[in-house]
């Protein structure tokens, strides 16, 4: 993946002049909430950058004037947006953050730990939601189907090399939930069909994801999954509360 995919949303680049007085640097982190700030010369030019912890390295040799380019560190990392994140990854942690450039290479934001954080959470959490969903269904066949009716279910319907719930395929939780046979031990107070819709919905999701592994999930496939776990999470603690 390209930086310019993890910045869509990018925030204007802020900046404070290296002459400048330390305390516009410090008033524009603070009500920003920015950990850092790039210093720019007279051109605007990035030259370096400031933060908190350059601010505090450098407090132990103050200056009468305070202007900013006595607390700068111009050791900045910059990379341009085209290329890919993972082949700086290891840089950006070390330095906790990276300034961007265009082809024309002008610097226009800035890559933080945030945004790697939220990138993580952006691949992983659909993989997170389905293994939610399919540690509950597995629940639901192992306390309350007779595991000798599953068993022959299985051996008659889907395959014989199903030995528990574990061995089932999203699409075979399907059928087994579907089974009129089996519906009623479950006790969920929800309508079969309207369930089973649901649950064949997040089954495509799920294949999507599985075979096409670099497609972001919409915000409409990512509801469905998140919708499901949170009944299930309802039902939990309703079904706690009643016992």
């Amino acid at each position: 993946m390209k930086i310019k995919n993890v910045i869509e949303h990018y925030h204007q680049l802020v900046s404070v002049k290296a002459a400048s007085h330390l305390q516009e640097a410090t008033s524009k982190m603070l009500v920003n909430d920015f950990s850092q700030l790039a210093v720019t010369n007279e051109n605007g030019e990035v030259i370096g950058f400031i933060s908190w912890k350059t601010i505090g390295v450098a407090g132990n040799f103050k200056t009468e004037e305070n202007l900013v380019r006595d607390f700068m560190d111009p050791n900045l990392l910059k990379l341009k947006d085209s290329d890919r994140v993972i082949e700086h990854f290891e840089s950006i942690l070390e330095k906790e953050f990276a300034f961007i450039s265009n082809e024309e290479n002008q610097v226009y934001t800035i890559l933080t730990l945030y945004d790697l954080a939220q990138l993580f959470k952006m691949e992983i959490e659909p993989f997170l939601e389905l293994k939610s969903i399919e540690s509950v269904l597995r629940l639901y066949i192992h306390t309350n189907i007779d595991n000798k009716l599953f068993l022959d279910f299985c051996r008659k319907k889907l395959s014989k090399r199903i030995k528990s719930p574990d061995d089932l395929t999203f699409g075979q939780y399907l059928r087994v939930l579907n089974e009129e046979a089996f519906w009623s031990e479950f006790q969920i107070p929800l309508h079969k069909e309207v369930f089973i819709e649901k649950l064949d919905v997040i089954r495509k999701v799920r294949n999507d994801i599985m075979h096409f592994k670099t497609r972001k999930l919409s915000n409409r496939e990512m509801k469905h999954l998140k919708d499901i776990n949170k009944y299930f999470r309802v039902q939990n603690a309703i079904t706690r509360t009643s016992n």
